[in-house]
């Protein structure tokens, strides 16, 4: 009996370590710099859902765009899914 439940600690155990290491992939290589883990996240979830930077040459600075409501609605369920809420 003991010898199975430490069977199954060790399996706990092991799937967490698989698990947490899946989460940290997640983040995109272009969002390493963000500041803190929040911002990574928002960053790895706008180029996960499609987003891209337009450069406005009337302000003469760079923007995120999201060329459709499908895209919007990806990075908010991207955000969600990683326990961040809007609104």
């Amino acid at each position: 009996m003991l010898a199975n439940t430490i069977k199954f600690a060790i399996a706990v155990a092991a799937f967490a370590l698989f698990t947490i290491s899946a989460n940290a992939q997640d983040i995109d290589r272009r969002c390493a710099k963000a500041v803190n883990v929040k911002a990574r996240v928002n960053c790895s979830c706008f180029y996960a859902s499609g987003g891209v930077w337009e450069f406005s040459h009337s302000r003469g600075k760079r923007r995120a765009v999201f060329w459709t409501i499908g895209q919007y609605d990806a990075h908010i369920a991207c955000m969600r899914r990683h326990g961040y809420t809007y609104g």
